[in-house]
């Protein structure tokens, strides 16, 4: 119906009642419209928001394998420990929750509440506060029950036999990476592939596991059995420490070596260290030095054998060739090289019993300075690491041929100018144990996977690099040593041997002069008609002789050997020769002198070799902490440390693994997690 002209207007309240109406069917559209787009176009983005509110994705810990001796005796496991981590932002107390902590777990209060604070302050939610916790923590900490502690499995390495073969085995990291030792060499077989686990939780605030999934099932790292006898390492072991500490010497090292296979039976290494307990501080280090692989010297006159085995093969010298002892002088191209003692002439093969340094410099002159180095490097494998797997090997020291001098070969033929390990000495007189034969030394017996067989590691082919009549005849003549010269300390009861002693005194780069304090060495092998194992012996910084200091120590190691081995004797009861009844300081000496002028290039370069061995860089250093810095940012500090960058997203960094402050070697991987 039409308005009636002059009829009243609706009422004011009706208009605002009609006005509603339309905002509320507006606003019943708007909500409309916005439940079909949560139910119709985006319902999985909010349903994957609130499951994540109760849903927690953890890396699961691999199981880090076994390393076994070769009779499968374990030398280092792992167990399955609690770890304890919190949210920094979800303690209702933090005060009160650092007390609990603290007391619960044998933590300094008041450096745990400051470390919780400052990780408020940072807004991190996450922060570990103690890990690997021994069981009756653990057990103390649960029956607290409290629910704002992060509970996490993870692996504690275990050494179960102490400090035996420690400076071997190495150590790994709080997160089971290993960082030195053979745990760092063989790191990847050992560290296996880690799992992820689904937690299903009461809530980002005071967050409980209520139940678990597992999403990716973590892999066990390899079983690896070394060829190591634990029973000889521990003769090895105890020879040595108690060697050091006795002749008052600074470090000191042994090798075991089966001359046929290359298996190394024992390594051994002083000072050393209990794996089972963390580094104290930094000047611990130089403890978990593997002197016998890492710390090279100058071998003295232990190096003549060596030098009479490449004049046999290059020259027509004869062990009855007379040589003029010079009254224990000879002058080389203006150098005057001294004998022990005034000998008028001498046969090549007294000159080796008597570690003549007349002799031994006709004997380098005869051979000539490319037969020497020929011989040295390619045939016993100095100047060359022996590829151990064992980070920071040093490869000794053997100057390229343009860089000796007219003297040199003279030096190098008596042991001085050029550097070599205990191992390196090894691997060398196996040449000439076992015929001929260059074999290089073996740590891994076989490496096994979870659930299959073992995997035998197969060794490159012996290569011949003497004639079978040269090694022979050094044979010979190094039993010689031990039963009429330098070596008569060495003697075995019921075994023949045959040895070298050395005595190089060691080279101070301050004062510029040669001290008193020696390389006392002795390598030997026994039997020695047929060797079955070889035995070098090393004391750095003694104050005598190796003919005094280490020549008893082999026979000690040697004499269990043969024991431990089962090797038959090979001389009757009523015909053991018997060690000298004097002084053993009567004993013909073996004092090697050292050149008037010495290679200060050659001291220097074995002083850094050591110091580097000794400062870190064997363990690596403490890694930076990378929070909140960008990809660029991060990838330019992994470079200058030497570091494999594993890079997760992207933004800022929000984590990392290995922590901060933890130490890492050169060569191993960071992955960090970047976010916006």
């Amino acid at each position: 119906m039409d308005r009636i002209e002059g009829a009243p207007a609706a009422p004011v309240g009706q208009k605002r009642l009609t006005l509603l109406a339309r905002l509320a069917a507006l606003w019943a559209l708007v909500i409309f419209a916005r439940l079909v787009s949560l139910q119709v176009f985006t319902p999985d983005d909010y349903k994957n928001w609130a499951e994540s509110q109760h849903k927690l994705e953890q890396e699961v810990q691999a199981m880090r394998g076994e390393i076994l001796d070769s009779r499968g005796h374990r030398l280092a496991m792992s167990v399955q420990l609690d770890s304890i981590a919190v949210n920094p932002r979800a303690l209702a107390d933090p005060a009160e929750s650092a007390r609990v902590l603290a007391r619960t777990l044998h933590l300094d209060e008041q450096s745990l509440r400051a470390r919780i604070e400052r990780f408020r302050a940072k807004r991190k939610a996450f922060m570990w506060v103690k890990r690997a916790i021994p069981l009756e923590e653990s057990e103390a900490l649960r029956s607290l029950d409290v629910n704002w502690i992060d509970w996490r499995r993870e692996g504690k390495r275990v050494y179960p036999n102490g400090t035996l073969a420690a400076n071997l085995l190495g150590t790994v990291d709080k997160d089971q990476t290993g960082i030195a030792g053979i745990e760092a060499g063989l790191n990847k077989d050992l560290a296996g592939r880690n799992g992820q686990m689904l937690l299903f939780t009461t809530g980002e605030t005071n967050r409980r596991e209520i139940d678990a999934e597992v999403i990716k099932q973590s892999v066990p790292g390899h079983t690896v059995a070394l060829t190591l006898d634990s029973r000889l390492q521990y003769v090895a072991d105890r020879a040595i420490s108690d060697a050091v500490v006795r002749t008052r010497s600074t470090s000191g090292s042994a090798v075991i070596m089966d001359p046929h296979t290359g298996h190394v039976l024992a390594m051994s290494s002083y000072p050393t260290f209990d794996p089972n307990k963390p580094l104290a501080s930094m000047a611990e280090m130089a403890n978990r030095v593997n002197q016998a692989t890492s710390v090279p010297f100058e071998p003295g006159s232990i190096f003549k054998t060596f030098s009479w085995a490449t004049a046999f093969e290059v020259t027509r010298l004869k062990p009855d060739d007379a040589f003029n002892g010079g009254g224990g002088l000879i002058n080389v191209f203006g150098q005057v090289i001294h004998d022990h003692h005034r000998y008028g002439a001498l046969t090549m093969g007294d000159g080796l019993v008597r570690s003549s340094n007349v002799v031994a410099a006709q004997v380098g002159l005869a051979s000539g300075s490319k037969n020497l180095f020929d011989y040295l490097t390619q045939h016993f494998g100095f100047g060359a690491r022996t590829g151990l797997p064992v980070p920071n090997e040093s490869s000794g020291m053997v100057r390229k041929l343009n860089r000796w001098n007219k003297g040199s070969v003279a030096y190098v033929a008596m042991g001085h100018e050029i550097g070599a390990t205990t191992i390196q000495l090894a691997q060398a007189a196996s040449v000439i144990a076992n015929g001929g034969f260059f074999v290089k030394p073996q740590l891994v017996l076989w490496k096994k996977r979870p659930n299959e067989q073992p995997v035998y590691t197969k060794a490159p082919e012996p290569r011949q690099v003497l004639k079978p009549e040269t090694a022979i005849l050094m044979r010979t003549l190094m039993e010689q040593v031990v039963l009429r010269g330098t070596g008569q300390n060495a003697r075995l009861e019921g075994y023949t041997s045959g040895g070298k002693t050395g005595s190089a005194q060691i080279f101070d780069l301050q004062t510029g002069r040669y001290t008193h304090m020696y390389n006392a060495s002795f390598l030997g092998m026994v039997p020695a008609v047929n060797p079955n194992v070889v035995v070098v012996v090393t004391l750095n910084g003694a104050r005598e002789f190796g003919g005094v200091l280490a020549a008893p120590v082999f026979r000690e190691i040697a004499e269990a050997a043969m024991r431990i081995r089962r090797v038959v004797r090979d001389i009757p009861d009523t015909e053991t020769p018997q060690p000298p009844q004097d002084d053993p300081r009567r004993i013909l000496a073996d004092a090697s002198d050292a050149p008037p002028v010495a290679d200060q290039e050659v001291a220097a370069a074995l002083r850094a070799d050591a110091r580097n061995a000794s400062n870190g860089v064997v363990v690596g250093q403490p890694l930076p902490d990378f929070a909140g810095m960008t990809l660029s940012d991060v990838l330019r500090e992994c470079v200058q440390r030497g570091l494999e960058l594993d890079p997760v997203g992207s933004g800022l960094a929000r984590r990392q693994v290995p922590a901060p402050g933890q130490l890492m070697a050169g060569g191993g991987r960071v992955r960090v997690t970047f976010a916006q």
